[in-house]
């Protein structure tokens, strides 16, 4: 059996798919991701962890709440016992999946500690990512336990006393949370989590330079666009709303063919996070730059050249803008 992220996702969505646990999914997916950024960002930078895996990483951060199809309370022992009785993952690997505060909350009245502590570095990667993501993107562990003590207060069921206690548990457990932040950050040569996400930017940037020009663009807007053509710039966002966690984000330069209403995508790539607004600023610069190009080429052929359906002038600054569609 191969522990990592798909097969992850799969129980994910096996035990956590139904409508009642849409945020708790959502919760999984931010915490998955991150904590697989972060463990390949280690291991990058730690060769000598010879049996360190991010995979399996990932593996802990899809299936760390699965317990939660269960009850709530005392959640990651029941998804331990998921993972073990329904679908006979063996202990040690299914125990890692421990994390949050049980330790402050039960370790001390049960005198065992030790069973509801992280297991491993890939135990503390998981509890830093699960404490520095609600959905979306990392915030601070300080603003991650304001927001679970603020969202148990808002709890009608729950006695003052339990919220009470739980609030307790939490900001003892602060500096331990705290402690793994600091371990990880020096692991993977990082001050904060900002820069943990940065290097999958910079690296999709440099990949995105690469513009493809279909040899025949010319050719074909002669004959099925009468002379004329459109250069629709778009960059498309799709997945978590407000989140910087996206299944797909892509960005296409498009030659569009009215008649045949079919497209030539110049440039398209998938991003796991989606970048700033000033990244996105950055992204889109050597795309405008190739639109330019293409405008260009395609005057000096003796075509008409509409730029997001409206006429391009070239003696006028080239300032497409561009559409983002969430």
């Amino acid at each position: 059996m191969i522990y990592d992220n798909k097969f992850g996702k799969e129980l994910a969505q096996k035990y956590l798919g139904k409508k009642e646990f849409e945020t708790r999914l959502e919760h999984t997916r931010g915490v998955a991701e991150f904590a697989y950024l972060v463990a390949q960002k280690i291991k990058n930078n730690n060769p000598e962890l010879i049996n360190f895996n991010p995979e399996l990483v990932g593996f802990l951060g899809w299936t760390h709440d699965l317990g939660y199809s269960v009850d709530a309370g005392k959640h990651e022992v029941h998804s331990i016992d998921i993972l073990i009785n329904k679908e006979g993952i063996p202990k040690n690997i299914a125990q890692k999946v421990m994390h949050g505060q049980l330790a402050e909350q039960f370790g001390t009245k049960e005198d065992n500690i030790e069973q509801y502590l992280p297991q491993g570095i890939e135990g503390m990667i998981l509890t830093y990512a699960d404490m520095s993501v609600r959905t979306g993107s990392p915030i601070s562990l300080k603003e991650r336990a304001a927001e679970i003590i603020e969202r148990i207060n808002k709890i009608p069921t729950m006695s003052d006393t339990l919220k009470q206690e739980i609030a307790n548990n939490l900001n003892n457990a602060l500096p331990r949370f705290e402690k793994y932040e600091s371990t990880i950050l020096k692991l993977a040569n990082v001050s904060s989590a900002d820069e943990l996400i940065r290097p999958t930017i910079s690296f999709m940037y440099k990949h995105f330079k690469k513009i493809y020009i279909p040899e025949d663009f010319i050719e074909r807007a002669r004959k099925k666009q009468n002379n004329s053509i459109n250069i629709d710039i778009k960059l498309r966002m799709k997945g978590l709303d407000g989140s910087r966690f996206f299944d797909k984000y892509d960005a296409n330069i498009i030659f569009a063919t009215d008649d045949e209403k079919k497209s030539f995508t110049m440039q398209k790539f998938e991003l796991t996070l989606a970048p700033s607004n000033e990244e996105i600023n950055n992204l889109m610069i050597p795309v405008i730059e190739s639109a330019k190009k293409y405008a260009t080429l395609a005057i000096e052929n003796g075509l008409q050249v509409r730029l997001n359906n409206r006429e391009y002038n070239p003696k006028i600054e080239f300032d497409v803008g561009y559409t983002i569609h969430k």
